[in-house]
């Protein structure tokens, strides 16, 4: 079993205290910065850039972002000017960010996309590491429900995940949930990324609301 594996075991454990499993995230980062450390690193997802640089979005557009942790991602967006509302289901992350980027405070925001949900609708939405997070599939179907309940007509999809299982499912994985009877069209040009990565691998689809 890999160093990903156990922790996510350790993860799975301690989720027992709480109402939900993945509530436990909120406990590691607790732990992590009580002891002055951070989860990640401070260096974007390369993928979010190269997304954004491929697909424009209209003047004004609006970001959402689930599973922001540490901030990584929507901090890097937000400093080149972008409208970015960067969520997390953990207080803890959400403070941290907060303290970190103190101007950019009111876009951070406390959301659990799996029972929760907003009025707003975004032109991009994207979640970096969260899919592979969610254990139970009535989760993650919750999780693509509100991703097409909260995306404009013709906005962007952005999903990445992680895992050993991505490299040879890949268009499985992330494509068949957001698939064209749902609504959604797979980007034709090229449907879906593959990177290594120490856990595994890392795969990518970016997805257009019809």
């Amino acid at each position: 079993m890999d160093v990903f594996c156990l922790f996510f075991c350790k993860i799975y454990r301690e989720a027992t205290m709480t109402a939900k499993y993945y509530e436990a995230y909120d406990l590691r980062y607790k732990q992590i910065h009580q002891q002055h450390l951070q989860w990640a690193s401070d260096t974007p997802s390369p993928i979010v850039g190269e997304v954004l640089g491929r697909y424009p979005l209209p003047e004004g557009a609006r970001i959402l972002e689930i599973g922001c942790g540490e901030g990584r991602d929507a901090l890097d967006l937000l400093r080149r000017g972008l409208d970015v509302l960067a969520t997390d289901v953990s207080p803890e992350a959400v403070a941290f960010c907060q303290q970190k980027a103190s101007d950019f405070a009111e876009h951070f925001q406390v959301l659990d996309c799996i029972a929760g949900t907003m009025e707003e609708t975004f032109d991009f939405i994207y979640a970096v590491a969260v899919l592979h997070m969610l254990v139970l599939e009535e989760d993650r179907q919750a999780f693509y429900r509100f991703i097409r309940s909260h995306l404009k007509p013709q906005g962007w999809a952005l999903i990445c995940t992680m895992g050993v299982m991505v490299r040879q499912r890949p268009k499985a994985i992330l494509g068949r949930p957001l698939s064209r009877r749902n609504g959604f069209t797979r980007e034709q040009g090229k449907p879906c990324g593959l990177r290594g990565h120490p856990a595994g691998w890392w795969a990518w689809m970016p997805f257009r609301r019809n």
